[in-house]
């Protein structure tokens, strides 16, 4: 049997990749097929939304596109959402400053806590408030529920693999499953939203990256057109 692999771009990279750059580099392709070695993978499908400079000189963006690039040369398909930066005055969710600012400020007098403790005192009953950057990512939870759906309920899929620990996505694998998909949910996420996705899904289980090591992408990418890809030096054990 032929199934599709359906995966959550921005859940995985915050949920398991981000402070494990060696693994980064991950060939989706192989490491779909290896969750399902009875069956064989038809489509891989990514989304995820091309992000933007959170300061200047950031290099992530690049990186981004070469792992975008290379993916595509695997025959990956890059399903796009919509990246997000804006401003907002939010509430900190401490009144140290130590566990408000990064990196840390040096106090060696006590001035700056007690800065913070005047605005503290200031903003009671509510919290100090600072305005920063927001950065997000809008459209990918849909965009897989709507790809999954069509493929169950337009094109026959009876089969699917969804790599996503995003709650919002139990009820359109609910539907696919009540239309007769087989849909195995890997959720990257820790926490409860995995009660709702075990409840939903056929098959379950928490993704240990660990595995990913096995998974990776040759060092250098040749596409069908189009110039050498190389994995970034900072994403190389």
């Amino acid at each position: 049997m032929k199934f599709n692999a359906y995966i959550d771009g921005f859940n995985l990279y915050k949920s398991a990749l981000e402070k494990r750059p060696e693994l980064k580099w991950l060939d989706l392709a192989k490491y779909s097929q290896s969750t399902q070695p009875e069956s064989t993978l038809d489509q891989v499908f990514y989304f995820t939304a091309r992000i933007k400079e959170r300061f200047k000189g950031d290099d992530a963006p690049r990186r981004q596109h070469a792992y975008l690039r290379a993916l595509e040369a695997t025959g990956v398909t890059i399903v796009l959402g919509r990246f997000t930066k804006d401003c907002d005055w939010l509430r900190l969710n401490s009144k140290e400053h130590r566990e408000s600012i990064e990196p840390s400020l040096l106090d060696s007098d006590g001035s700056i806590q007690s800065a913070f403790d005047h605005s503290s005192a200031m903003a009671e009953p509510d919290s100090i408030r600072a305005n920063i950057w927001k950065f997000g990512e809008k459209g990918s939870d849909v965009n897989l529920a709507s790809y999954l759906l069509m493929n169950v309920l337009r094109d026959g899929l009876k089969e699917a693999l969804v790599v996503s620990g995003d709650s919002d996505l139990a009820t359109p694998i609910r539907i696919a499953k009540s239309a007769g998909a087989i849909v195995r949910v890997i959720s990257p996420s820790k926490g409860s939203p995995r009660v709702e996705l075990r409840g939903a899904s056929s098959f379950f289980e928490e993704l240990n990256p660990n595995k990913f090591l096995k998974f990776q992408l040759d060092d250098h990418v040749q596409p069908r057109k189009g110039k050498l890809i190389s994995r970034p030096v900072i994403w190389r054990k």
